[in-house]
């Protein structure tokens, strides 16, 4: 079994314990990944505070281009994470042509390398709201330090990059946890990148939820500003309960759950236009997982 470790500070570093990582495919284990216990969970947020003074006052071109850096060298390994996000997610893996670039695991590499690229071509120039001969309001943009993401299970890269690629290149930094059902595509990725950043601008743990809530830890500590949660309802419920002690600012993305439903008296080929063929497809269908 391959070595996985978290991202904090810069290095990265072994848990006490570990747990196991399932094939859905086979239903048995075939990884480890790091348990980390509250001490870890500390240290990657005193990583990511310590960091952020310097980080915030960063150019936004050098912040762009550590993204750029990070870019080439996640083009340099798509196929092993893309393998690896199939075995640990179930996703099947596509790319094996280039019709099959747009499927499974291949697609989700794909839209988070674009939805990268989108995102550091961000503008955070003042929008002028309000412009008077008296007066003048402006809408400014300011990083408000480090920032926490909780990813879900079924696109665990793609909702990953949306997390941390806005948060970083704006002037954060940022703290990490997946969902223990699928650790080890987002650890292998940090740990292809890391070199990219400074230390302690991008952290990463893992746990395994049953013996020890990382999340709610991490969404509690008085250090985090903000918390960017992808996942259930009665978990975002708990965030936004443990946000509200400090007032921490907060994103919940909760249990969307789109029916798509062909009745059994319609003909679906003759009355359906290729277009909305072509959504139900791309939607549901590629990711044997549930799809918001």
């Amino acid at each position: 079994m391959a070595d996985y470790k978290m991202l904090i500070n810069g290095e990265l570093v072994d848990a006490k314990e570990t747990f196991d990582v399932i094939n859905p495919a086979t239903g048995k284990a075939f990884a480890k990944a790091p348990h980390c216990d509250a001490a870890d969970v500390d240290a990657a947020v005193a990583a990511a505070v310590a960091a952020y003074p310097s980080w915030r006052d960063t150019p936004i071109e050098e912040r762009r281009a550590c993204w750029e850096k990070a870019l080439g060298v996640l083009a340099e390994h798509k196929n092993a994470i893309t393998e690896l996000l199939c075995k640990e997610q179930g996703k099947p893996k596509g790319g094996e042509t280039p019709e099959r670039e747009f499927v499974g695991a291949s697609l989700e590499f794909n839209r988070s390398v674009g939805r990268i690229k989108k995102v550091i071509a961000i503008n955070p120039e003042p929008l002028i709201h309000m412009e008077g001969p008296d007066a003048q309001v402006e809408v400014c943009w300011r990083p408000l330090g480090a920032v926490a993401g909780i990813m879900p299970w079924n696109f665990p890269i793609l909702c990953m990059f949306q997390k941390v690629a806005p948060a970083v290149v704006l002037g954060n930094t940022f703290v990490g946890k997946p969902s223990p059902f699928t650790p080890l595509s987002t650890l292998a990725i940090v740990a292809l990148i890391k070199d990219c950043f400074p230390k302690g601008v991008l952290n990463m743990i893992t746990a395994d939820d049953s013996k020890f809530r990382a999340g709610a830890h991490l969404t509690a500590h008085p250090d985090i500003r903000k918390v960017s949660f992808t996942g259930s309802v009665p978990t975002g419920k708990a965030i936004m309960k443990a946000c509200s002690d400090d007032v921490k600012r907060m994103t919940l993305e909760m249990g969307g759950n789109d029916a798509a439903i062909v009745r059994g008296d319609v003909e679906a080929v003759p009355l359906c236009p290729p277009r909305c063929l072509l959504c139900l497809s791309s939607s549901p269908f590629p990711a044997p997982t549930t799809r918001c």
